[in-house]
């Protein structure tokens, strides 16, 4: 078989693949962003974090520092934090450990009538460090799963001053939470030991305000997509009224994602990423996806057979 064959048979065999498979395909979107829409785009608004570091960032900013215990990686975000409209870093640094035990906690939403071997204990009557342990398991929020048996679990974990406090650990005293009149069943294991490391955090601030902020994201980020093809405008133009998708790669795309690639990405990794450009005197947030199948597709174009 001739050069020109193998290489159109193969073409043929992963473009056929990608059109069975809608999902699999190259995109591209163009969001156009002023001042405002930068910085919510690039920032990580502190109302987003979890409750835990949300209390740090406030902790660190208006308090001049916080600490933290933890048994995972520190809070390091990557990108500024927005916090009452102002944007910050955080640096941190190891100030101590101790030992701890991490406990696996178990919640039955349904359980039978009867359920229970221990006791019962209203929520409102558990100690402080048994609540806090308890907090996104009861009462629980939405529709909980309900499925035979139980049905959530967390691990909680609690440094020696918290265990002896607590009904829960090490010794179960009560299986048995009351909550608004609605019985939920606890399975709390053994536990393990783990170390609690805490750290000291300290808030610097890298912008007054949203227009800052954006300022600073044009300087590093931006670049402008000149010099265009009309296929490639026509690429553009269509990402700017919604998300372009193509499942077939073509010339146009390619070079498209070979100029993106070619200048500092917001975030990006192999298959895709975010990057801030001009185009036709407009600013836009790009979200590009390059799926591998999409680029085994293209090498499949670009690299003649062998036979």
């Amino acid at each position: 078989m001739r050069r020109r064959q193998v290489l159109a048979a193969t073409v043929a065999g992963v473009a056929g693949a990608l059109a069975g498979c809608s999902q699999i395909v190259a995109s591209l979107a163009l969001e156009a962003v002023d001042d405002a829409g930068i910085a919510e785009r690039y920032a990580r608004p502190a109302t987003r974090l979890r409750d835990e570091h949300r209390r740090l960032v406030a902790d660190a900013v208006e308090e001049d520092h916080a600490t933290h215990e933890t048994t995972d990686r520190p809070f390091d975000p990557d990108r500024p934090v927005g916090y009452r409209g102002r944007y910050y870093e955080f640096t941190h640094e190891a100030v101590g450990q101790r030992s701890a035990t991490r406990y696996g906690i178990r919640v039955d939403y349904d359980p039978d009538e009867g359920a229970g071997e221990v006791g019962d204990v209203d929520y409102a009557d558990l100690p402080a460090v048994d609540r806090a342990a308890l907090e996104e398991l009861v009462p629980p929020e939405g529709d909980p799963r309900t499925s035979d048996g139980f049905d959530l679990g967390k691990p909680a974990v609690y440094a020696p001053e918290e265990a002896e406090r607590s009904v829960l650990v090490p010794e179960q005293e009560y299986d048995v939470v009351v909550h608004r009149g609605e019985r939920y069943l606890l399975d709390v294991d053994d536990g393990e030991s783990v170390t609690l490391t805490e750290y000291r955090y300290t808030a610097e601030q890298v912008a007054a305000d949203a227009a800052e902020l954006a300022e600073q994201v044009r300087e590093r980020y931006r670049f402008e997509l000149t010099g265009l093809s009309t296929a490639q405008r026509k690429i553009l133009d269509a990402a700017r009224e919604d998300e372009y998708r193509e499942e077939e790669p073509s010339a146009a795309f390619r070079d498209l994602v070979g100029r993106f690639r070619s200048h500092e990405a917001i975030e990006a990794d192999e298959d895709g990423g975010e990057w801030f450009v001009r185009y036709d005197a407009g600013e836009y947030w790009a979200d590009l996806e390059t799926p591998t199948t999409w680029r085994e597709a293209t090498v499949a174009q670009e690299t003649p057979s062998d036979y």
